[in-house]
């Protein structure tokens, strides 16, 4: 990389890479003025300079998210809501998440 010097075997690699220092894309970046091109090179750019600055805090448990999107998701297990309930006839088992179901069964 001609920016920060970082090497890269692939082209593409680069060519993404290089995306990270225009900081021009349609992802606003919550605690600066970047802009990225996509929402995983905001995630990138959050690790790298944003590190530690968790500002949206679960008021339930405490648990700090980077995102406002990813607490709206972690509170669903805070909720009474749970859509997704296991077909075994012997189970009562139901959960926020598909995932969490999925891992049961």
């Amino acid at each position: 990389c001609a920016t920060c010097n970082k090497r890269f075997t692939l082209q593409e690699a680069l060519d993404r890479h290089s995306l990270i220092h225009t900081q021009d894309g349609p992802f606003p970046c919550d605690y600066c003025a970047a802009q990225m091109p996509d929402k995983a090179l905001l995630r990138v750019h959050w690790r790298q300079v944003h590190a530690g600055n968790k500002s949206h805090m679960c008021q339930t448990c405490g648990e700090s998210f980077y995102l406002k999107e990813n607490l709206a998701k972690h509170s669903v297990r805070h909720d009474k809501l749970k859509p997704y309930r296991c077909v075994e006839p012997s189970c009562k088992k139901a959960f926020a998440y598909r995932s969490d179901l999925r891992k049961h069964e």
